[in-house]
């Protein structure tokens, strides 16, 4: 009995052998079907600097550098530029809300900064430190997530910033 649960799996890892060898397409892995059905739907992922474009283009980048994909980097970087003003300065991003939302999208600002070199990148990414060094914090020195929700640290901004915790 316990013969029949290896056998079916070691069938499909022969036949995924034998597909790939012939040069025959394999399905591509869910994550580059995913970034690419991003790329395809929504050329533009946000109109806003966003927490959410902040994971989804992260995602796509990690996606771009695994499988060397020019085309998935150049995405990021094209979403990423229409929010990068020529000084560095950030469309839309206001400081006084010392909002942790803000900062997931500028993750991405290493990496491009990295690549190109552009000081736009370096300056933009500034700013976000600059906001981390005066964010309030709790009594325990946790960030708040949001001027407006005093006191409160979510569990999310707690994962993304802990190695942050000696900013001043």
């Amino acid at each position: 009995m316990r013969r029949c649960g290896i056998v079916a799996p070691l069938i499909h890892l022969v036949l995924l052998v034998a597909t790939t060898a012939q040069g025959q397409s394999v399905t591509p892995p869910w994550s580059v079907r995913f970034a690419d059905a991003v790329v395809t739907r929504n050329p533009q992922v946000h109109t806003r600097w966003d927490y959410t474009a902040g994971v989804v283009l992260l995602a796509i980048h990690k996606v771009g550098e695994s499988t060397g994909s020019d085309s998935l980097n150049s995405y990021v970087r094209r979403n990423i530029d229409q929010f990068i003003q020529a000084d560095g300065t950030i469309a839309g991003y206001k400081a006084d809300e010392f909002n942790l939302d803000q900062i997931a999208e500028g993750r991405l600002l290493f990496p491009l900064f990295a690549q190109t070199h552009d000081d736009r990148y370096r300056k933009a990414a500034a700013t976000l430190r600059d906001q981390l060094r005066h964010q309030p914090r709790t009594t325990e020195g946790g960030f708040w997530h949001k001027k407006i929700y005093p006191q409160q640290m979510w569990l999310d901004g707690r994962k993304r910033f802990w190695r942050t915790e000696n900013i001043r």
